[in-house]
């Protein structure tokens, strides 16, 4: 059984159906939301601040569709970073998540050490990317995706 990390936070099976109808519709009222959930309205509002500042919710954002605003090239490329004697996995994830392209940042173990996500306008800003790329790493490559059948923001809360 794995264990809790330091930052984990105990959610109990209101503050999941609370975190679940947040994640479908985050621009509804406390008072439509405790409806929903029947629960008293002072209660939802205790509950979402509650999981607002301990930091299960990091924030409400407009989820956008990539492909109807012009980025229609979907890529992840994989690294290996350049084995310097200063190298830092965290000093270069920084730096990789400060380019405009780049969505997702991951550290990964095993052949390479970051896997990238993006969206492009086409395939000239793909290659740009993968050009910029290149002084950060010793190996790597790229993935188009062909086609997309799930992407989501929304956690599994079971």
């Amino acid at each position: 059984m794995a264990s809790k990390t330091k930052t984990e936070v105990k959610l109990d099976e209101k503050d999941k159906l609370i975190l679940k109808e947040l994640q479908q519709d985050c621009k509804q009222t406390f008072k439509e939301l405790a409806k929903k959930l029947k629960l008293p309205e002072t209660t939802v509002k205790r509950r979402v601040k509650r999981l607002e500042k301990e930091g299960v919710i990091k924030g409400y954002h407009a989820v956008l569709d990539p492909r109807k605003a012009g980025k229609t090239v979907a890529a992840f490329f994989y690294i290996q970073g350049q084995r310097t004697p200063d190298y830092s996995i965290k000093e270069m994830g920084m730096k990789l998540t400060k380019m405009p392209c780049v969505q997702e940042v991951y550290a990964v173990v095993g052949e390479k050490d970051f896997l990238i996500k993006g969206y492009y306008t086409d395939l000239d800003e793909y290659f740009k990317l993968a050009d910029d790329l290149v002084p950060y790493s010793k190996s790597g490559g790229g993935i188009l995706v062909s086609k997309v059948f799930k992407e989501t923001l929304a956690l599994n809360l079971k």
